[in-house]
């Protein structure tokens, strides 16, 4: 789900989006997600949520139905910059959170591609000229089940990283640049 006119953070997601989506190995590249709590047992669960309209979220937890796909987080403060004097720019620090069944990609299943999936991400986020608003700079890559999904959740162990399921998170500072207002 796309705005037809986004701004700021919306806009950089959206051409990250449109980047993303140009891979036929991701069946859903997914906008922005939410953090949701779940409470049962008086026991709390956060889980990143993606808004689908009318007040409803869909869960982006690890699930054979979602396929292969990736969303984005973004984390607090954001940070106004200055670009020019009729540029201005916000950054913020974001996380790519992909998840995928390797075999869907790869028929050969005496290795692992995992290494090879990461490589085709990181390459189609270092294509140069693509995203006319938005920048992105790579700053470090998370495996670790805590690590990819950082939520309050018990389900997402190491289990969920064996053959044929892996996921990763790439963090990156995100840079919109806008417009000044009133020029």
């Amino acid at each position: 789900m796309t705005k037809d006119n986004p701004v700021l953070l919306d806009k950089g997601i959206q051409e990250l989006q449109t980047l993303l989506s140009e891979l036929t190995m991701l069946d859903s590249v997914y906008g922005r997600a939410h953090k949701r709590a779940l409470r049962n047992d008086n026991t709390e669960s956060t889980y990143p949520a993606l808004y689908t309209g009318a007040g409803e979220y869909m869960s982006l937890l690890p699930n054979d139905a979602l396929g292969n796909y990736c969303f984005v987080e973004i984390d607090d403060p954001q940070t106004s910059i200055a670009v020019s004097p009729s540029l201005m720019g916000l950054r913020v620090r974001a996380s790519l959170v992909v998840w995928f069944n390797v075999a869907t990609i790869y028929s050969d299943d005496t290795m692992l591609y995992t290494e090879e999936v990461k490589e085709i991400l990181l390459r189609q986020l270092f294509k140069r000229g693509v995203m006319k608003h938005t920048s992105i700079e790579v700053l470090t890559v998370h495996e670790k089940p805590e690590n990819v999904f950082r939520y309050n959740i018990r389900q997402i162990d190491d289990q969920y990283l064996l053959y044929p399921y892996h996921g990763f998170r790439i963090e990156f500072n995100l840079t919109v640049r806008e417009e000044c207002f009133g020029n």
